[in-house]
């Protein structure tokens, strides 16, 4: 039960309450859609073993904590299109989680493409 409290409370405390779900059985996931693959449903489990992971995450960065929770877990960064939500100065933590994904299919834009665009227009 001790594992269970433990995913509530630091749901509580970072509120994450549209982020974290949990089944039947009570297996806790963090949403994930549409980060690793366009037009995805997806969630990444929390287990007992990488909760510490998903609280370094969110004290990493509070905001998208989950994601980079998720990225950490798969060893992969999210795609090209989902780097728009980040701010910029945080991108080296998804960067850490895994290699350059190739741009294609499922990751649609480079995200390096994207911030020239994005300091071009400020």
């Amino acid at each position: 039960m001790a594992f269970t409290e433990d995913v509530l409370k630091l749901t509580a405390e970072y509120d994450l309450f549209e982020e974290v779900i949990w089944d039947d059985k009570l297996n806790f996931f963090t949403l994930c859609n549409d980060v690793f693959v366009w037009a995805c449903a997806d969630g990444e489990e929390i287990t007992p073993e990488s909760l510490p992971v998903l609280r370094q995450s969110l004290e990493d960065y509070h905001d998208y904590g989950c994601i980079l929770y998720a990225c950490r877990m798969r060893k992969c960064r999210p795609q090209g299109a989902y780097y728009k939500y980040f701010d910029h100065d945080k991108w080296h933590l998804f960067h850490e989680c895994g290699p350059e994904r190739v741009t294609g299919l499922g990751n649609p834009n480079d995200p390096e493409e994207f911030a020239e665009q994005v300091d071009k227009q400020a």
